[in-house]
C-alpha cells in the first residue's frame, strides 16, 4: 500500500485521482502501522529470545511511521494548493545548481 502511494507520487500523481483518493493512499498504511504499534505495545512480557526482535520491530514501525508522516504532509500541502501550484511540487528551478523556490 504504501508502495503504490510512493510509486504514484514518484510518477507526480498521475494518472489524476480525486483528492479524497490521494488522500486515503497515505492515510490508509498510516492507520495500519498506528494498528501495529499498538497490538505490539499491548502484548506485554517477553522471553529473553523475543526483547531483541520485538524491540527493534517496535524501533522499525516508529521510523515507518515518521516516513509516512512526511508523505503525509506533502499530501496535505498538495491538495491546499489549486492545480496549477500543485505541478509545481514537483520541480525545482535551480539558479546555477542551488534550488531557488
Amino acid at each position: 500500500m504504501f508502495n503504490d502511494f510512493v510509486s504514484y507520487r514518484n510518477n507526480k500523481f498521475k494518472p489524476t485521482l480525486p483528492d479524497f483518493a490521494i488522500k486515503a493512499m497515505i492515510e490508509t498504511p498510516k492507520e495500519k502501522i498506528v494498528d501495529c504499534q499498538k497490538r505490539i505495545y499491548a502484548i506485554g512480557a517477553y522471553n529473553d529470545n523475543n526483547i531483541a526482535n520485538v524491540k527493534m520491530l517496535k524501533n522499525e514501525l516508529i521510523n515507518f511511521l515518521k516516513q509516512i508522516e512526511i508523505h503525509e504532509k506533502f499530501v496535505n500541502d498538495y491538495l491546499s494548493k489549486s492545480k496549477s501550484a500543485r505541478k509545481s511540487m514537483f520541480s525545482t528551478v535551480t539558479f546555477f545548481g542551488i534550488p531557488v523556490r
